[in-house]
C-alpha cells in the first residue's frame, strides 16, 4: 500500500484530524440500467467534461450515499451522513418538472441530542430501506470510533431511524430515532452499511462492515489506547420475522460472515455463481490492512442454510497485491457480453478486471489493464453501466487526493467507453468527466476526495448520469477544522453532486441577439479544470429572487501562493464559452458576487477578482476593487473589446477563491445590463 507518510501532518491538531479522516467507504451497490434501454445508442461527439450540478453542500464530511425512492415519485433520493457535522441528511429529487440543476430539497433526519461537545457520534456510512416493514423508508447508519471526538465524535455501532409516511417525509420531527442495535455497540469500527435481504425471506436486513476498534488507520498511531481491539469484519443483522418486534433492536440477530477480515467496507452483493442468491464481492485494503492481506475476495452465499452457523460463507481469494490504496471500490457486471458477471476495481495506475471463465464455482481470471495517463492517480470509486447506450458496459471511475491534491491534468472523474475488447489495453475510449481542482483545502492532509457513486438517469432524458459524494472539500468562516458544535457554524462545501451525461451532445455556441451576447456562467462550453464549481444558491447570496436561487459559478479552491494570496493568469486552465458576434465594439460586463466571508482566510477584498481573456489576448484582471459591495450581485465592468464577425472563445480563470459569477454579457451599448 502506498502510505505516503511524508505528506501527512504529524503534530498538533492537524495530525489528529488527518488520522481521523478514515471515512469514505468507496462504492455502493451496482445499479441496473433505469432507462430500460428505451433509447438507441449515442453517437459520441462530445468528449468534454460533464457539467457538475449541486445537490447538497451545507455540511462537512459527506461520507455516505444511500439511495432509494423515499417519496414514491419514481426518482432516486439519497441519504448522506456528514461525518464532521454529525448529521444524516435526506436529499429529495425535485421530481418531474422540478429543477434538478439547483440544490435539492433536504431533510435533517437525525443528529445527536444534545448537540454539544462530548456527544459526537462519528457517522461513517448511511443507507435507506424499509427495516420495520411498515411500507415507509427508514434510514440506517454505521458509526465509528475516534480519538478526537470533539471533531468527529466516537460511538461505534449500527443505528436506525424510522421513517414517516410519505406525506410527512419533509418534516424532520416525523423521523423517529430508533437507537443503536445492542449487538453492534463497540463491535469494532463500523464504516459501511447496506440495506439488503440477505437470507431471502422477504424482509430487509442490515449488512455492515468495518475495521478495528481503536485502529489508527495506518497512520503514526496505529493502535489507540482507548480502543478495545475488536474487529467489525463483515456481518449482517437479521430482521425479526414478527412485524411487532422489528422496532425492538435487541431482537435483531447478529450473524458474522467474516469477523477476521481487517476491514469490511464498500462490499457489494451480486449473484456470482448463478444459484439465485447474492454473494459478496469485497476489496479488503484499508489504512491498517497489512500489505500481504490486501486482496479482492468473494464470499459464497450458503444458500438456504444462511442462518446455520455451521454453514459459513466460503471465502475465495481472487487477487492479492500491495498496489491498492485504502478502501478500493469494486463493481460487478457482464463486460464481455457472455452472460456471466465479471468484476472490476482500480489501483493508482491500473484497472484490475476479473474475467468470468465460467464453471461452478466460477473461475475468475485477473486481467490488469493500464489506465490512461490522465486517470493515473490515487483511486477509489468504480462502477459499470452502459453510458453510451450501445448495449455493453462502460466503466466510470473517480480519484481522491494525494497530499491534498488532484492535479488539474488528472481526471478526478473519468469514463472509459467499452470498445468491444474490455480485457485489452486498447479496448477502451477515455472521456474526462471532471478534471482535478488542485488543492481544494488549506487544512493539511485534506482535499478533493470522491467516495461513492450511484448511476441513474437524474434528469430523465434517457441516458445515465452519475451521483457522487465528496468527503473533504469545504470552507467555513470559522476555520476548516472547527468542531461540529461550533455556534453558528457556516459551511460551503462540495459535498453531494451529480454529473450530467453529455455524450452525443454537440457543444453549443451562443449567438448575438439585438446587440447583446449573454453567457450563463454555469454553462461553459468546455470545463478545462476543476477550479470552478456550480452553486445554487451561492452561500452568502442575499439577493436571490423569490422564484428560486441564482445558479452561478464559484471559484472554490484552497490553492494560493505565498504573498498577496492570488493566482496568476496561467495558474489554472479555467472554463471557456463559445459565442458568435456580428462584429464591432463591445463592452464586457460580469455579474459578480463577492462573499463577505467565505472561509477563515477568504472573503471581501480577498475574493473579488478573476482573470478573463477573449480569443488569444492576454488575460485581463476583472474586479479587484477594495471596499466594494459584498454578499450581493453586482455588475462589474470588464473593459471593451473590438471583435470581428464570427466565432470567439471567452475564458475565465481563477485569481481568488470565493468569487462567484452569474452571467457574462457583451453588449454594443454603454450601460450596464439590468438584473
Amino acid at each position: 500500500m502506498h502510505r505516503a507518510r511524508s505528506t501527512r501532518v504529524t503534530i498538533g491538531l492537524c495530525a489528529l484530524l488527518v488520522a481521523a479522516c478514515t471515512g469514505g467507504d468507496g462504492g455502493g451497490r451496482d445499479t441496473a440500467d433505469p432507462t430500460g434501454g428505451r433509447r438507441g445508442p449515442i453517437e459520441v461527439v462530445n468528449t468534454h467534461p460533464w457539467p457538475m450540478h449541486p445537490i447538497d453542500g451545507r455540511f462537512r464530511g459527506a461520507n455516505g450515499l444511500g439511495a432509494a425512492d423515499v417519496n414514491g415519485d419514481g426518482r432516486r433520493d439519497y441519504v448522506t451522513n456528514y461525518e464532521f457535522d454529525q448529521r444524516w441528511i435526506l436529499q429529495l429529487h425535485p421530481g418531474t418538472g422540478g429543477d434538478v440543476r439547483t440544490s435539492w430539497p433536504t431533510v435533517e433526519v437525525w443528529k445527536p441530542e444534545p448537540f454539544t461537545r462530548g456527544n459526537g457520534k462519528n457517522p461513517e456510512s448511511a443507507t435507506l430501506g424499509d427495516f420495520d416493514g411498515d411500507g415507509n423508508v427508514d434510514a440506517a447508519g454505521a458509526h465509528g470510533f475516534s480519538d478526537i471526538a470533539d471533531f468527529e465524535g466516537s460511538a461505534p455501532g449500527i443505528h436506525l431511524v424510522w421513517g414517516p409516511p410519505r406525506a410527512r417525509i419533509g418534516d424532520p420531527d416525523a423521523w423517529t430515532d430508533g437507537g443503536w442495535v445492542p449487538a453492534t455497540v463497540d463491535l469494532g469500527h463500523p464504516h459501511w452499511v447496506i440495506a439488503h435481504d440477505v437470507n431471502r425471506d422477504g424482509l430487509t436486513d442490515v449488512a455492515f462492515g468495518g475495521r478495528m476498534h481503536g485502529g489508527g488507520g495506518g497512520y503514526d498511531n496505529p493502535d489507540s489506547p482507548n480502543g478495545n481491539g475488536t474487529f467489525t469484519g463483515i456481518a449482517w443483522l437479521e430482521a425479526p420475522s414478527e412485524p411487532s418486534r422489528r422496532r425492538d433492536l435487541a431482537a435483531w440477530t447478529l450473524h458474522r460472515i467474516d469477523p477476521e477480515v481487517p476491514s469490511g467496507h464498500g462490499f457489494v452483493f451480486a449473484d456470482l455463481d448463478g444459484d439465485r442468491d447474492d454473494d459478496i464481492v469485497h476489496a479488503t485494503a484499508d489504512f491498517d490492512t497489512p500489505q500481504e492481506a490486501e486482496q479482492v475476495v468473494w464470499y459464497e452465499h450458503p444458500g438456504p442454510d444462511a442462518l446455520d452457523p455451521d454453514r459459513p460463507w466460503r471465502r475465495r481469494v481472487l487477487y492479492t497485491s500491495p498496489d491498492f490504496y485504502a478502501k478500493p471500490s469494486v463493481a460487478v457486471g457482464d463486460l464481455d457480453g457472455d452472460g456471466d458477471p465479471d468484476l472490476a476495481t482500480q489501483t493508482d495506475r491500473d484497472l484490475v478486471l476479473f474475467r468470468n471463465r465460467g464453471g461452478r464455482p466460477p473461475r475468475f481470471e485477473p486481467v490488469v489493464v493500464p489506465k490512461p495517463e490522465a486517470a493515473r492517480w490515487r483511486a477509489r470509486p468504480v462502477r459499470l453501466a452502459d453510458f453510451d447506450r450501445d448495449g455493453d458496459l462502460d466503466l466510470f471511475g473517480m480519484l481522491i487526493h494525494d497530499g491534498s491534491t488532484i492535479p488539474a491534468d488528472r481526471a478526478a472523474a473519468f469514463l472509459l467507453l467499452n470498445e468491444g475488447r474490455p480485457f485489452s489495453a486498447r479496448g477502451w475510449r477515455f472521456v474526462p468527466v471532471r478534471w482535478g481542482s488542485g488543492r481544494t483545502m488549506l487544512l493539511p492532509g485534506f482535499g478533493e476526495k470522491w467516495d461513492q457513486v450511484d448511476v441513474t438517469d437524474v434528469d430523465g432524458d434517457g441516458d445515465l448520469d452519475v451521483v457522487a459524494n465528496c468527503e473533504e472539500w469545504w470552507a467555513s468562516p470559522q476555520g476548516e477544522p472547527a468542531a461540529f458544535f461550533t455556534p453558528d457554524l457556516v459551511v460551503s462545501s462540495v459535498a453531494v453532486v451529480w454529473f450530467e451525461n453529455t455524450l452525443g451532445e454537440r457543444p453549443s455556441t451562443i449567438a448575438e441577439r439585438g446587440g447583446t451576447i449573454t453567457l450563463p456562467a454555469e454553462a461553459p462550453e468546455q470545463i478545462r479544470d476543476g477550479s470552478w464549481v456550480v452553486r445554487a444558491p451561492v452561500r452568502a447570496d442575499r439577493s436571490s429572487p423569490p422564484t428560486g436561487p441564482v445558479v452561478a459559478l464559484q471559484a472554490h479552491v484552497g490553492l494560493r501562493p505565498d504573498g498577496d494570496g492570488t493566482l496568476g493568469p496561467d495558474a489554472s486552465a479555467g472554463v471557456t464559452y463559445r459565442f458568435r458576434s456580428n462584429g464591432g465594439r463591445y463592452r464586457v460586463w460580469v455579474r459578480m458576487l463577492v462573499p463577505g466571508a467565505f472561509s477563515a482566510d477568504v472573503g471581501g477584498d480577498g475574493a473579488d477578482s478573476l482573470w478573463m481573456s477573449i480569443d488569444d489576448e492576454q488575460a485581463q484582471l476583472v474586479g479587484d476593487e477594495p471596499g466594494g459591495a459584498t454578499d450581493t450581485w453586482t455588475w462589474v465592468e470588464a473593459g471593451t473589446r473590438r471583435l470581428g464577425a464570427g466565432s470567439h472563445t471567452l475564458t475565465l480563470r481563477t485569481r481568488e477563491p470565493g468569487v462567484a459569477i452569474d452571467r457574462i454579457v457583451l453588449t454594443t451599448g454603454d450601460t450596464a445590463p439590468s438584473d
